[in-house]
């Protein structure tokens, strides 16, 4: 009995021994099924990774490539077109016939040399609007004006500006285009702006400054005001204030000052030679006569006489023209100072006598009446 007991438990334990080692050889071929899986998928995830790297930097380097062939072709661009720009102007040889004058001859030259540098400007133009880039990179504005100076300032040798005051505008405005227009009409970048600045400063200045200083009379303004008219829209700010406040508003201060205001009718009224410049001067240029202004007119207006008829005309003929320009305040004081007093002293010598009226001091007072009240 017992020895078949031992027998079963033997063969129970014989076949638990086989199962057991038949599932440690499946464990073991899992796990070496499950390495060599996991290998692999790692292999293969790797080789995905690597290939997506290799994708983006095969991406990249096309990306470069193009861009640089980009940049390459529009170097070459800028080069041929800068080659062109640094030609100097072509000028058509002007049509004179054997018979033209001197005169007509120089005209023709003057206006060949000018077309010259307008298109010259334009190849410029078209240079900075189509390698902006190159144009900001390269600096290209200083070459611009270190090659358009020297031309313009041979243009300009002989130019009197007072006699010709809109010579060079035409010129000068292409070369504005050239370096600070755009298509909106806005000035481009500050160094463009200065460029054209430098130029304007080298060039167009001196010739302005040396009429203002040498050649404008100040009692004869039309001529003085029609070059400063005719170049302002060209001048940059600090330009035109040097010429205004530096060469302009000191003599008209000093004129002022030597007008004999008690000479009446005065042969060079100051509203004839100071107001045509008030449209060019900046309000506070045109305020700084004003006392010096208000001090002459009194001086007139005290030693003026109503009942001299010839006075009193030539007095009204040479207040009347500053009610608007004054301020209110000035324009008070001065009526109530040096016109109203005198005014009154003519109605109290009117005498009422109608058998024989004598009306001209009334006469002499209604002739200011075309002057603004004082208030």
């Amino acid at each position: 009995m017992d020895l078949d007991v031992l027998d079963c438990e033997l063969v129970v334990h014989r076949r638990r021994r086989r199962a057991v080692g038949h599932n440690h050889r499946v464990a073991v071929a899992k796990r070496h099924l499950g390495d060599l899986f996991g290998g692999q998928h790692r292999k293969l995830r790797l080789e995905r990774e690597a290939l997506v790297a290799l994708t983006a930097r095969r991406d990249a380097h096309a990306s470069a490539i193009k861009h640089s062939r980009a940049k390459l072709d529009a170097l070459r661009g800028a080069r041929a077109a800068l080659a062109e720009c640094t030609l100097p102007p072509s000028k058509k040889r002007p049509l004179v016939s054997s018979s033209g004058v001197a005169e007509a001859a120089a005209e023709a030259k003057a206006l060949a040399e000018a077309e010259a540098l307008c298109a010259w400007a334009d190849r410029w133009q078209l240079l900075r609007r189509s390698h902006a880039d190159e144009w900001a990179r390269w600096k290209l504005c200083e070459a611009a004006i270190g090659l358009a100076a020297p031309a313009l300032r041979k243009h300009l040798a002989n130019w009197r500006p007072l006699a010709e005051p809109s010579k060079g505008t035409a010129a000068v405005e292409r070369w504005w285009r050239a370096l600070c227009g755009t298509s909106t009409g806005k000035s481009a970048d500050a160094e463009s702006a200065d460029a054209y600045g430098a130029l304007v400063y080298a060039v167009v200045l001196p010739p302005l400054r040396y009429a203002l200083t040498n050649e404008w009379r100040v009692h004869d303004p039309a001529a003085a005001v029609a070059m400063l008219t005719a170049w302002r829209p060209l001048l940059p700010d600090f330009v035109f204030d040097e010429l205004t406040m530096l060469q302009v508003l000191p003599r008209l201060e000093s004129a002022l000052k030597d007008w004999n205001a008690k000479q009446l009718p005065s042969p060079s009224p100051p509203h004839e030679w100071l107001l045509p410049w008030r449209p060019l001067l900046p309000p506070s240029g045109f305020a700084s006569l004003a006392p010096s202004l208000r001090h002459k007119l009194a001086e007139t207006l005290l030693a003026w006489m109503p009942l001299d008829s010839a006075a009193s005309a030539a007095a009204r003929d040479l207040t009347k023209p500053w009610s608007d320009v004054l301020d209110a305040q000035s324009w008070r004081a001065l009526l109530l100072r040096a016109v109203l007093p005198k005014l009154q002293t003519a109605l109290d010598s009117l005498v009422i006598n109608p058998a024989e009226q004598d009306l001209s001091p009334f006469h002499a007072v209604m002739h200011w009446s075309e002057l603004p009240p004082t208030e």
